[in-house]
Order: structure tokens, then C-alpha cells, then sequence
């Protein structure tokens, strides 16, 4: 079995200065949101063996505050490809990872987020707002037998449901 972790980044900082959208960092909502999801995964699990974050600032910054909230260590790989990601960019993605990575798990954006979960999962595409969080399963061995509608949604958490910490 692989699992895919999708976490969308937490909510970002309109009023920051920032030059390019790619640059935006988190707000103070934000910053307490990515940390509640981290620890959070660290009690429900499984943790991620890889992870592959967009270049992103806010992504960065939510991978930052929730791995170290939650005590998560796997590698990290960095991709611009997931900033504007399309659907076949993602697909392409998970089936281009390693077969030792058992739980993968992708920090993005929205809406490519939402369109992801609800195609592996075959049904509409969920409300995902920022720092929500999704685990998807799929009955098999290999990444590169993924394929659209051969996963099943586990759990959806988004951030407002859990108590502040």
C-alpha cells in the first residue's frame, strides 16, 4: 500500500510586502495553523518518508513550522513544477517517485489541491482551505501504477476543526 499526504500551505499574508505572489509569506493565523496541523499529524499519522514542497515561500513556511511542530524528519525535495501545478504535472509527480517511499506527501496550492484529492478519490473536489490536510490510499506497490480514481480518501482535517494549541 502508498499513501499520499496532500497539505495545502496555511493561510498567507495579503498585507505583507512581497514583489511576486511566489513570495507572500504566511500570516500570524497562518504561522498557528501550520503548527497545530504538524503536531496533529505527528498524533494521527503516518508521517511522510519524502516530502516534496513547492518553492513557495508560504509553502516553505508551512512545511518549516509543522515538521518542527510535530517533530517530522524525512527528506525534502523542493519543486517549482508544484507552484501553478496542473493536474497531469501532479500525476506525473507521484509516479515518478521512489518505490521505497511508502507515505508521500505533497505541500501545494489551491485549486490544484482540492482537484487532486477528488480525482484520486474519484468524487467532487473537496472544500480544502488553507493548511487542510488529506490522506489518500492506494492498493498498490508501485508510484508509477497511481493512477486517477485508484485511491481511496481516508481523512480529510482542516486546521478549524482542531483545538489551538
Amino acid at each position: 500500500m502508498k499513501t499520499l499526504l496532500i497539505f495545502r500551505h496555511a493561510k498567507s499574508d495579503w498585507n505583507a510586502a512581497f514583489r511576486y505572489d511566489h513570495d507572500r509569506p504566511l500570516s500570524q493565523r497562518g504561522i498557528g495553523a501550520a503548527g497545530v496541523m504538524g503536531a496533529w499529524l505527528a498524533t494521527k499519522g503516518p508521517l511522510p518518508d519524502t516530502i516534496v514542497c513547492s518553492t513557495a515561500r508560504r509553502t516553505r513556511q508551512t512545511l518549516e513550522l509543522a515538521s518542527r511542530a510535530g517533530s517530522w524528519e524525512a527528506p525534502v525535495h523542493f519543486s517549482a513544477a508544484l507552484y501553478g501545478a496542473s493536474l497531469s504535472d501532479v500525476l506525473d509527480l507521484v509516479r515518478s517517485e521512489s518505490e521505497k517511499t511508502r507515505t508521500l506527501m505533497l505541500i501545494g496550492h489551491e485549486p490544484t489541491s482540492s482537484e487532486v484529492i477528488g480525482r484520486f478519490a474519484d468524487q467532487l473536489a473537496p472544500r480544502f482551505p488553507t493548511a487542510a490536510m488529506a490522506r489518500i490510499d492506494f492498493e498498490i506497490t508501485q508510484w508509477r501504477k497511481a493512477r486517477w480514481a485508484g485511491g481511496r480518501l481516508i481523512w480529510l482535517q482542516r486546521p478549524k476543526e482542531l483545538p489551538a494549541q
